[in-house]
């Protein structure tokens, strides 16, 4: 079967060209900004602006649940996690280089307790300094704890300041803020494919699998049939308000 060929209305066109530009601009001064910040709040804030101008989350997304509180009861430990965003863990640090080990130290922590606290959600965790920031996913021993976290997926601003459309698509893949944009081979493989944060989220090779083959066979069907290419936003909604099986079972 021929890869699917995506076809863009001029509407469609101007619209994905003008957020792409926008996050360009918006990157000429957010990131020496960033870098000069010189507190964990200051680098706070600033991202938060950055992401409610260039990526549409609202403050109160991120502000509302800062400085959450979280508590693990295996390993007697209290603290609170930067900002929690949907499956998202997000730790701030002034220079990730140098407090990258500190940083992790505390993504384990929070991986712990929200595993204690909703043992049926999989989180992941980010480490940033606002820009350059570093994913990861916690691995548990069959107790339940944590026993280590892996990196799973990296991004630097300044490095790929010449890339927006990356660093647009980047952030899009784990914040689901975009629908402006039209679904693209490399959109879909960043959002669904084994590297992607749904695999992350998934921690199964084989339901990751299903869910890209389920939104190729969607792609397909609305290509062949004139109707409109699906979000990869929605089908994932979809999926996590469903459950994965109950869309499979709907297939039949």
């Amino acid at each position: 079967m021929s890869p699917t060929k995506y076809l863009l209305t001029g509407d469609e066109m101007s619209a994905q060209i003008g957020e792409v530009e926008k996050l360009s601009k918006e990157l000429i001064t957010y990131i020496p900004n960033a870098q000069k910040a010189k507190s964990q709040p200051a680098k706070e804030i600033l991202f938060a602006s950055f992401a409610e101008r260039v990526l549409g989350v609202r403050p109160e997304e991120f502000s509302e649940k800062m400085e959450t509180p979280v508590a693990s009861k295996l390993w007697l430990v209290k603290g609170r996690v930067d900002a929690v965003f949907g499956n998202l863990l997000i730790e701030f640090k002034v220079d990730l280089d140098k407090e990258l080990d500190d940083a992790k130290d505390e993504l384990k922590k929070y991986f712990q307790s929200f595993k204690e606290k909703f043992p049926s959600t999989h989180y992941v965790g980010i480490a940033t300094d606002g820009t350059r920031f570093r994913v990861f996913k916690p691995v548990f021993n069959a107790k339940g704890a944590v026993q280590s976290i892996e990196q799973i997926d990296s991004l630097d601003l300044e490095k790929e300041q010449s890339h927006p459309e990356k660093i647009f698509l980047w952030f899009d893949s784990y914040l689901y803020v975009s629908e402006k944009i039209v679904p693209t081979t490399d959109d879909h493989r960043r959002r669904f494919g084994v590297e992607s944060p749904t695999f992350a989220f998934m921690l199964d090779e084989e339901v990751a699998k299903e869910i890209e083959s389920h939104f190729r066979e969607l792609v397909e069907d609305a290509a062949k049939s004139g109707k409109p290419i699906p979000k990869q936003s929605n089908v994932y909604e979809g999926i996590v308000k469903k459950g994965w099986e109950s869309v499979k079972r709907s297939r039949k």
